[in-house]
């Protein structure tokens, strides 16, 4: 079990929560979905050491089967338990900054350096987001990833949170690369 991770409290949660989910038809998940799939749905969050509370996952109906589906605070959570020595950094490229864009060849990523940037180009469109996860006792980049506006857009059209990105578009910019890369780093962990 995971330090200060309370089983039981985290399922009485994670009940509760599916208690409200319905699945496409109105119909309300703990009747839609099979015994077993809500029992390995729990036991997928617990594994995972999520919490639905804290909304690191979300309970989803698919038929009648219920999934966990982890979620941007989720896997950063993961992310953190796995690799403390590990940290994830990112921002934007206004237009206006000057740059320069490198691609790793041995290790097949692109990375962004030598940012120049004026404090009056936050008032531009935003261009690109890049990031790194830095090996912390190194100082050395280890992954790197980097998203134009387009690729940020594409990714936003599923999501159900349009007003938080038009609002805030530079921070779920930066958000929405985190995730791509620690979803990366966390699905093809050995």
């Amino acid at each position: 079990a995971l330090p200060g991770y309370d089983l039981g409290a985290e399922i009485g949660t994670a009940m509760l929560k599916i208690a409200q989910t319905n699945d496409r038809n109105g119909k309300p998940a703990l009747q839609a979905c099979t015994h077993e799939s809500i029992i390995s749905a729990m036991r997928d969050m617990a594994l995972q050491g999520l919490s639905m509370g804290r909304n690191q996952c979300y309970p989803i109906v698919y038929g009648n089967e219920l999934q966990i589906q982890r979620s941007y605070f989720g896997t950063v959570a993961v992310f953190n338990r796995m690799f403390p020595n590990l940290k994830v950094t990112a921002n934007v490229l206004y237009k206006g900054d000057d740059y320069e864009y490198c691609v790793d060849e041995i290790y097949d990523f692109t990375y962004i350096t030598n940012v120049k940037s004026k404090i009056e180009n936050r008032d531009n469109p935003i261009v690109a987001a890049y990031g790194s996860i830095i090996d912390i006792s190194s100082k050395e980049r280890v992954y790197a990833c980097v998203m134009s506006q387009r690729e940020i857009e594409k990714s936003w059209s599923k999501a159900k949170t349009k007003n938080v990105q038009q609002d805030f578009p530079q921070e779920m910019a930066k958000r929405t690369l985190i995730n791509r890369m620690c979803k990366l780093y966390v699905n093809t962990c050995t």
